[in-house]
């Protein structure tokens, strides 16, 4: 499986490689959402935040409850400047899929990034209800962090 391949590629950061095995996937099957999210990952990864965004969309246009391509997106126009786009989607993907925790979590830290506390309580509050502790917070800073890591260790 090209896709897999690409996957694998990726994380042992021969990023060449890993988009060949991706378009290749797409070649065959350009509805493939996997590899149009998988490249995206890859770009972002590259710093090529516009050409990311624009696949996660293409992965949105083939699966418009593609949760992670929601996600991605919203972070992707968020560290673009992008703030009315990116809370639009982070809004978007909560209410069609309230129980992603990520969703969440996402919205909660962009409002807490741009000084708007209320609102990102507001969100707190909701992952309160839905039984998310303080410890599954911590255990998801350490996994951003970790994920921000590799990126910078990457470049």
């Amino acid at each position: 499986d090209p896709v897999e391949l690409g996957r694998q590629l990726l994380q042992q950061g021969k990023g060449a490689e890993a988009e060949q095995a991706f378009l290749k996937a797409l070649s065959v099957d350009s509805m493939n959402k996997e590899a149009w999210f998988n490249l995206g990952l890859l770009y972002y990864s590259g710093k090529r935040m516009q050409e990311a965004e624009k696949l996660w969309m293409r992965s949105l246009q083939i699966d418009s409850t593609y949760t992670d391509a929601y996600n991605n997106l919203s972070i992707c126009l968020a560290q673009q400047g992008k703030n009315e786009e990116a809370e639009k989607v982070m809004k978007d993907l909560i209410a069609s899929n309230p129980e992603y925790a990520d969703g969440y979590f996402n919205i909660a830290n962009f409002y807490a990034r741009n000084g708007r506390e209320k609102e990102a309580l507001q969100y707190i509050n909701e992952l309160k209800k839905k039984g998310i502790t303080k410890s599954h917070f911590l255990e998801r800073g350490i996994k951003l962090s970790r994920e921000l890591e590799k990126i910078f260790d990457q470049q």
